[in-house]
């Protein structure tokens, strides 16, 4: 017979039977355990063995759902809190304007610092004017065989000038007329590098002035004479003008503690510095061209007869029908330079520095 059959059979008959010694090595049972909690006892559907060697154990269990908050007390007047470690309060948060004390309404004093940073958007750019003074003295020709794009086979190139003295160029090289001419080519082009010249920065420098747009208070709460359980004790809760809910403070930037002081912010009770500036705005050496410079062609040594004229983009030109005859000579004319600079700086620096934090953690 089994040990639970014996045990049956003893009640049922009102035999004195019992022995409460441990089951047999085999015959282990179970029971159900149960936990006091905060909200009452906990049945829990898990069990302790009960072997040899082993005894009745309360289970220990985790309750993960949110915090409720503080108990009241003086029927809803008070709230039951203790204070953590190395916190202070607690205390009613009061706001007002900046430059306004807020009012604790008799309360004491005990903290004030400043909220609500409005920090708009700084803005810094730098750009430069076109160049002044900028110019072009030369140009260099090009002659291409059959490449309508002009970007490669160039079969010819010359550097050419307006003067100062004669502003005929002779060709291929400007030595003398007895040099070979240039023959078979098709497409011309143009092109120009402007020298000197100065450029004005114009610098945006937008830093809109930053502050606090509230000033908070921390106002000792009054301790009721009411019971509260464990190590807590009885605070007035805050009412009309202060926030709701109690809270403690510390010096510094720190994580709340465990507990009902939960809702975390951080205010600062240091002026706030605003080390923000834009980068000096200058402008680099001027680059550019001269865009509407043109050259003339020539067949004649001596630029006499009708010139062809010759641009800065890829230009097809026959000095006579099928390019069978040279080209031996060439003008230039210098169009106006259009040259810019590139900018330097104007970018954002610093930042807004707030100082001596102070963190408040309250009840919800």
């Amino acid at each position: 017979m089994s040990y639970r059959s014996k045990i049956l059979a003893c009640l049922v008959l009102g035999v004195g039977c019992f022995n409460p010694e441990s089951p047999p090595a085999g015959e282990n049972e179970t029971s159900s355990a149960s936990e006091s909690t905060a909200s009452g006892t906990l049945e829990s559907t898990a069990s302790v063995t009960m072997g040899p060697e082993t005894s009745t154990s309360p289970m220990t269990t985790t309750d993960t759902s949110e915090t409720s908050g503080p108990e009241s007390c003086g029927g809803g007047a008070g709230l039951c809190v203790a204070i953590p470690d190395q916190w202070a309060g607690p205390v009613a948060v009061a706001e007002a304007n900046p430059g306004v004390t807020p009012d604790c309404a008799g309360l004491e004093e005990t903290v004030t610092a400043s909220a609500s940073l409005d920090a708009p958007t700084a803005t810094c750019a730098c750009e430069c004017d076109a160049a002044e003074g900028a110019s072009c003295a030369d140009a260099l020709l090009a002659a291409y065989g059959e490449d309508a794009a002009c970007g490669s086979d160039t079969v010819f190139t010359q550097v050419i000038d307006m003067g100062p003295g004669d502003p005929c160029n002779f060709m291929p090289s400007g030595g003398s007329t007895g040099e070979p001419p240039v023959m078979a080519a098709s497409h011309w082009t143009l092109a120009t590098t402007s020298t000197g010249g100065t450029c004005s920065p114009q610098p945006t420098v937008d830093i809109p002035p930053a502050s606090y747009l509230r000033t908070v208070s921390g106002c000792a709460a009054n301790e009721l004479e009411m019971a509260c359980d464990g190590d807590t004790s009885c605070f007035e809760a805050p009412g009309d003008p202060f926030a709701a809910g109690l809270c403690v403070w510390r010096s510094g930037a720190h994580e709340c503690p465990a507990g009902d002081f939960a809702v975390r912010s951080v205010h600062n009770r240091g002026a706030l510095v605003d080390e923000r500036a834009c980068s000096e705005c200058s402008c680099g050496d001027a680059s550019g061209s001269c865009p509407t410079s043109e050259a003339q062609l020539y067949d004649g040594y001596y630029c006499n007869g009708t010139g062809i004229p010759i641009g800065t983009a890829c230009t097809e030109a026959c000095v006579v029908a099928g390019c069978e005859t040279y080209a031996v000579s060439s003008t230039l004319t210098i169009g106006a330079a259009e040259a810019t600079c590139p900018p330097t700086g104007g970018e954002l620096t610093g930042e807004l520095v707030e100082q001596d934090p102070v963190t408040f953690c309250c009840t919800a």
